[in-house]
């Protein structure tokens, strides 16, 4: 399992790192497709249509994909305005889909679940354009990658080495009290030597302080993740990813940090 999913991040890191260094459309793309197909995921592993056992009926679907690609434009585009549309249609649009299917039964589930997917997915990742648009981005995006990386590999590295006491045991059993543990601890490490290494001026404890909302943010995701695929009874989101599962599988820990990296990082910039 290990060597398969070295594999698979070899494979796709060189994309990620070139379109974080590049970025602009070349991200935005990366994001874009990252976005979609989590999207995919997700309204397929919940089932947005109770009456639909193969999958989430048509216009919930479609609705879904649709409003992941209007918080992607709006991230692309921010002074559009697209955030309020978008806003406003993930509220309502969902509700009016669910009338035109007609029928009361599983309406007001596949509502909630259609609404809270886009804003769970689309809306929370698209952060991640807009970090890389900021002043600096390209040091920001980078940092903020690191410390989710750093914890994702602690937890689950110390966890399999040293891993004894069950941590969240409903949510996520195979997960450890010594993973998540030695997750947080090289999570705020991978942030303060990234943030010290790249050229941005970011003050030492501005450093550290973001290090700890990544490291507890970045298992918080991941966790979140769990409980969706504990309460629909999936293993992963899909098997798009050798080792990892689906693409929501690979990108759970970054669905948190996105939006908590985006804010904090301009609460930073804008008290110089």
């Amino acid at each position: 399992m290990l060597r398969t999913r070295l594999i698979s991040i070899a494979a796709l890191a060189p994309l990620v790192v070139a379109g974080v260094i590049v970025g602009g459309w070349l991200w935005t793309g990366i994001c874009a497709v990252a976005i979609l197909l989590a999207t995919h995921e997700y309204l397929h592993l919940v089932r947005a249509d109770a009456s639909s056992p193969q999958g989430p009926a048509a216009p919930s679907y479609l609705l879904g994909m649709m409003l992941a690609v209007l918080w992607i434009a709006d991230a692309r585009w921010p002074g559009m305005g697209l955030r309020a549309w978008g806003l406003a249609l993930a509220a309502l649009a969902p509700l009016a889909a669910q009338v035109i299917r007609g029928g009361p039964e599983g309406s007001l589930n596949g509502w909630a679940l259609t609404v809270a997917g886009t804003l769970y997915v689309g809306y929370a990742l698209s952060h991640w354009v807009l970090l890389r648009d900021l002043a600096h981005g390209l040091d920001w995006t980078a940092i903020a990658l690191a410390g989710t990386w750093s914890s994702d590999a602690g937890a689950y590295l110390i966890g399999r080495a040293w891993g004894r006491r069950p941590f969240f045991p409903s949510i996520s059993p195979k997960k450890t009290l010594e993973g998540a543990v030695g997750g947080m601890v090289l999570s705020v490490l991978g942030t303060v030597a990234a943030a010290l290494l790249l050229p941005v001026a970011i003050a030492p404890w501005q450093a550290l302080v973001l290090g700890l909302l990544i490291s507890i943010a970045a298992p918080l995701g991941d966790l979140a993740e769990s409980v969706i695929k504990r309460q629909t009874g999936a293993k992963d989101a899909g098997r798009l990813i050798p080792g990892h599962g689906g693409m929501l599988d690979r990108l759970d820990s970054l669905i948190f940090v996105g939006p908590l990296a985006y804010y904090v990082v301009t609460l930073f910039l804008r008290a110089g």
